[in-house]
């Protein structure tokens, strides 16, 4: 089974971009004839498996807590902090930087909804 789906991305209420094309290069999916992605499968929810895999491409060593609205599953699986990621100051130190709140599982940086 296959479906088409379009990405759409929505800024004050209002669509500003449909990142299909580029999103479509990144994941490995065609274009349809409507300009989604043609992507197989069934038995659940396809748009948000899209939406997870193209946060889990863009960030692949994760992301930074963003507060209180951050999706994270860090977050409803016993992690209650939500302060915001800040990076320390390890990098003075000659070092790489290290973070204070950072997620693993960058599949929910991105936030997904049906229109």
């Amino acid at each position: 089974m296959q479906r088409e789906i379009g990405l759409v991305l929505i800024e004050d209420g209002c669509a500003v971009r449909h990142p299909n094309y580029a999103a479509g290069k990144v994941l490995g999916y065609r274009q349809g004839k409507s300009d989604g992605l043609i992507v197989g499968g069934c038995g659940m929810d396809m748009g948000f498996h899209v939406v997870y895999q193209l946060g889990a491409a863009l960030w692949p060593d994760g992301f930074g807590c963003i507060g209180e609205r951050c999706r994270s599953c860090d977050h409803s699986n016993g992690d209650r902090n939500y302060r915001p990621n800040v990076a320390l100051t390890t990098a003075a130190k000659g070092g790489p930087p290290a973070y204070e709140h950072w997620h693993r599982d960058s599949g929910y940086a991105l936030r997904q909804e049906w229109l």
